[in-house]
């Protein structure tokens, strides 16, 4: 756990809960939720889920949401099965990867409990070695809108607030292209542009 860096003024935390081969166990991610809220974060990205619920992971994550975090998380690719915890909560923004090149919805998006979908195939990070590398998925997605959400509630001037008001916000930036429509349960309200 260790502070990234800062923008805007703003400082930026990577919280390592992942092992080394990736997988997640729900005491690490209690672990690294309470460390964000020690913090006073004002927003979380989370790029991955659980497949179940769970009493503990709901407990912190409105324990967050109650002090006026916002949470934003990864739906899973979950090959047309409901989206990923925590995602599915209310209180938290879910996200679904969409494939822009195409216009699609990709085969093994979530559905269901979906809020926005970003782009999601070759977005290039580093792997464990600090090596580049292409990746696709929801995980990658999630930053996009997490970002988003941080741009609106700085150039709107604002301060945290619920996710409803959020989602609402940012659906006001959002449109459906032709391809999404009657597509809700995967992409939601589709791609927020700030700049649109």
């Amino acid at each position: 756990m260790e502070e990234f860096g800062t923008w805007d003024g703003k400082s930026i935390y990577s919280v390592k809960v992942m092992d080394k081969k990736g997988n997640v166990t729900k005491d690490a991610f209690i672990d690294g939720m309470e460390y964000g809220i020690s913090q006073d974060v004002d927003l979380i990205n989370i790029s991955f889920g659980f497949k179940h619920d769970d009493p503990n992971v709901r407990e912190v994550i409105d324990r967050a949401t109650k002090k006026g975090v916002l949470i934003v998380a990864a739906a899973g690719n979950n090959f047309g099965m409901q989206s990923d915890y925590p995602a599915r909560y209310e209180n938290v923004v879910s996200v679904n990867a969409y494939d822009t090149s195409k216009n699609r919805v990709p085969r093994y998006a979530a559905k269901g409990k979906i809020d926005f979908v970003a782009p999601w195939e070759e977005i290039i990070t580093r792997n464990q070695f600090d090596e580049k590398i292409k990746v696709s998925g929801s995980s990658f997605a999630t930053p996009y809108i997490t970002a988003t959400a941080a741009a609106y509630l700085v150039l709107a001037n604002r301060v945290t607030q619920g996710p409803k008001q959020i989602i609402g916000d940012l659906s006001e930036y959002a449109s459906l292209t032709k391809e999404m429509n009657e597509k809700e349960e995967y992409v939601g309200a589709g791609i927020p542009l700030l700049d649109k």
